[in-house]
């Protein structure tokens, strides 16, 4: 299902109008004739890939909350300083091991991986029972986090008090939960009055501005400080999305692509161009603190890895077909867990990355 891109002003979440974006999108990701910055999302534009070698987050009520040691962006606050140059990310001795976890009810579907260093555990989505939300402690402790959550992609604030979530069943949302009380509050529901039909995946920035997707409009979004939301782009069955570490690039997974989008001061999101084509039923990502890309493949079995340039860097296999997300975590985040549609997988590298 597709829905018309809309125009006019942009849409507002508890009655707080901002800036749109120059001009409407078109179902291409174009905007109008002669519009220059109308363009944000492209398709793709050759089979395989490429071979060339200030800061608060929003609390619940929407006002700002300074992460620790105060403003920086993501690669500042997930990855060690003076670390660069990574080793390559691809380990060449191992491949994914299964976590063997036993959740009440078992596992219908892995989604949305996401982790909290300050408890040292990873949450992820399960689709059992209306969906809801496991925790593994590692190695292999299981428990359910919240019963019912709807939820598929999962992102922390940097300031690691909350829970940002897309859901897609129940309700049609992005929602965050405190993880002192679980109390959720929504905090994007519709653009300009239409509904969201299937929210996918989202990222945040250090200043809470927070990037999603609705798979089956084919759509990705942004919702600024102010709780705007506003059309970034338009593309067949956008789904995983993800920000490099100097939250300059923006990446979205669609269709049989991954686009590169550059983020500007504020947020605000430039022209798209290619980073990968070819893929296999991209689906969510993952980016380490090298800046590489972590592609799963629905219909692979596999993460792709590419650089922040596009070029291929190996695949991470050993999979199922159907893999799904992928984040890091562990000792300093190190530890790549891998999400797909029957267990959880996890491998060690070489090179740290962002939680989620």
């Amino acid at each position: 299902m597709s829905i018309p891109s809309p125009g006019g002003d942009a849409a507002t979440i508890d009655g707080r109008v901002g800036d749109p974006f120059p001009s409407a999108l078109d179902a291409a990701g174009r905007g109008p004739a002669g519009d220059s910055g109308g363009e944000r999302g492209i398709g793709p534009a050759a089979d395989g890939i490429t071979d060339e070698a200030d800061g608060a987050v929003p609390a619940a009520d929407g006002a700002g909350v300074t992460p620790p040691d105060g403003p920086r962006a993501a690669g500042e606050i997930y990855c060690p300083p003076g670390a660069a140059p990574y080793p390559a990310p691809v380990p060449t001795d191992q491949q994914p091991a299964v976590v063997p976890i036993a959740p009440p009810g078992g596992i219908s579907f892995l989604e949305g991986p996401v982790w909290l260093a300050e408890r040292g555990v990873l949450l992820f989505s399960e689709w059992n029972t209306g969906h809801r939300i496991l925790q593994l402690t590692p190695p292999q402790a299981i428990e359910v986090f919240l019963p019912t959550s709807g939820s598929n992609g999962l992102a922390v604030t940097p300031d690691g008090k909350a829970l940002l979530m897309v859901t897609e069943v129940q309700s049609k949302t992005v929602s965050m939960l405190s993880l002192a009380d679980k109390s959720v509050k929504v905090v994007a529901q519709d653009f300009k009055g239409q509904p969201f039909v299937q929210p996918n995946d989202l990222a945040v920035r250090a200043d809470g501005t927070i990037y999603f997707t609705d798979y089956q409009a084919g759509r990705l979004y942004q919702r600024a400080i102010d709780g705007t939301v506003s059309l970034i782009s338009s593309l067949p069955l956008s789904n995983g999305v993800g920000l490099s570490p100097d939250e300059k690039t923006l990446y979205l997974n669609a269709d049989t692509y991954t686009v590169k989008y550059p983020v500007g001061p504020g947020g605000v999101v430039g022209t798209g161009t290619n980073l990968a084509t070819g893929l296999k039923g991209p689906d969510g990502l993952a980016i380490d603190c090298a800046g590489n890309v972590y592609i799963a493949q629905n219909m692979g079995g596999s993460l792709v890895v590419v650089s922040a340039a596009g070029a291929k860097l190996g695949e991470i296999g050993g999979l199922p077909r159907t893999v799904t997300n992928a984040a890091f975590g562990g000792p300093g985040r190190r530890t790549l867990y891998i999400t797909t549609d029957a267990a959880l997988y996890a491998v060690t590298l070489a090179v740290p990355g962002l939680p989620y």
